[in-house]
């Protein structure tokens, strides 16, 4: 016969809460876990604010800035679902990546948060290579046009 598993209180990635046995009030645990899970897995955040914004309903998901203020004070980098009329805290980890809807770019995460900057466009110089600066221009509008760089 196999032996029994040993489970963790919460899941490792997100944290999420797990069900033990005789566990009380199992469908709010439940209900908690699936509203982060659906909140995460789409991949993206609404905007990265420094405070909580008033007007937030549920399954709602922001990334928390610097500076954080009220309830998000201290929880800076952290990600935050609406959950029942309240905040429900994720830590990162290595490697997620989550679209900013507010800025329109990819964020990653790498032992903080990163976002990609637009390289200069070459300029001046004493050979200059139109086509290479066309094709270099072109590939930074990609770029921009699926979230990697912004528009400014």
């Amino acid at each position: 016969m196999a032996e029994a598993l040993n489970f963790p209180s919460t899941t490792p990635n997100t944290g999420a809460p797990l069900l033990f046995s005789g566990q009380a009030q199992r469908e709010f645990i439940l209900n908690q876990t699936l509203s982060t899970i659906d909140a995460l897995l789409m991949g993206t955040v609404e905007a990265s604010l420094a405070a909580a914004p008033e007007n937030a309903t549920d399954g709602q998901c922001f990334r928390i800035s610097a500076n954080s203020t009220g309830e998000w004070q201290n929880k800076e980098g952290q990600l935050a679902v609406r959950i029942g009329g309240g905040w429900h805290y994720v830590e990162p980890t290595e490697g997620l990546e989550v679209y900013d809807k507010a800025a329109g770019q990819k964020l990653l995460y790498k032992s903080g948060w990163l976002a990609a900057a637009a390289p200069t466009l070459p300029a001046g110089g004493g050979v200059i290579d139109t086509e290479m600066r066309t094709v270099f221009g072109e590939l930074i509008q990609a770029l921009r046009n699926i979230g990697v760089f912004t528009d400014s």
